[in-house]
């Protein structure tokens, strides 16, 4: 691909994401549950993750593009913070970056990669001290910053799409719902805002992408309308 292609292939991806915010903001419901979204005029709203926040077309991507659709007068920054292929260790090593940014809120969706399992006969998920992890980054939060914490479920995968997926195949890499669900537990127990996106997705292969482990486009909405709707409570 040269560099002109890839260019054009961002432009296109961010364009999808532009019409989706119009066609989300032509649902005056809705486009009044924006305008209530409880971020103060100058604040820094950083999204925490891994993949499913990286991705160009991400939830956090579509919130962006709402609020500078609609609120731009706000002049409200929205820093994706998520790295692709990140678990709960990777973000709390990362973790000093985010404090100098001095956020006012942070959105964190994290453990789908705790959950990975590597190896033919291996079903044992790659980080077992998730909670541990979750406890300390809350902890750091609330010591370090002063931001408005909201945390997400990691989303339900299709283990049969993902398992005959090409490059999951070759790398002998796996995703198990009952481990994704263990740790889903474990962020709607913490004491703060919580959005679930299993229950906004569930398992619908119609919000995944074909490798059965990532939200595509209609599926990034569905997530960025659970967060707008619980934000709007």
């Amino acid at each position: 691909m040269t560099t002109e292609q890839f260019k054009a292939v961002q432009t296109d991806l961010d364009n999808q994401v532009q019409q989706a915010a119009r066609d989300l903001l032509s649902d005056a419901a809705f486009a009044a549950r924006v305008d209530a979204l409880p971020f103060a005029a100058g604040s820094t709203v950083v999204g925490l993750g891994d993949s499913i926040t990286d991705d160009d077309q991400s939830w956090l991507e579509i919130l962006r593009a709402l609020l500078a659709q609609h609120r731009p007068h706000d002049q409200i920054t929205i820093v994706n913070a998520g790295i692709s292929g990140e678990t709960t260790v990777h973000v709390l090593s990362r973790f000093a970056e985010i404090i100098r940014l001095e956020p006012d809120w942070i959105i964190t969706l994290i453990g789908t990669n705790d959950a990975r399992s590597h190896g033919t006969h291996s079903t044992a998920p790659l980080v077992t001290d998730t909670t541990r992890n979750l406890e300390i980054l809350r902890t750091w939060m609330r010591a370090k910053t002063k931001a408005t914490r909201v945390w997400l479920t990691p989303p339900m995968v299709i283990e049969a799409k993902i398992a005959a997926f090409p490059w999951f195949s070759v790398a002998e890499t796996m995703w198990h719902n009952q481990h994704l669900e263990v740790i889903a537990a474990t962020i709607r127990a913490i004491p703060d805002v919580i959005v679930d996106t299993r229950v906004a997705l569930g398992a619908n292969p119609a919000f995944l992408l074909e490798d059965g482990l990532h939200p595509n486009l209609a599926g990034q909405i569905e997530i960025v309308k659970a967060v707008v709707l619980r934000l709007t409570q």
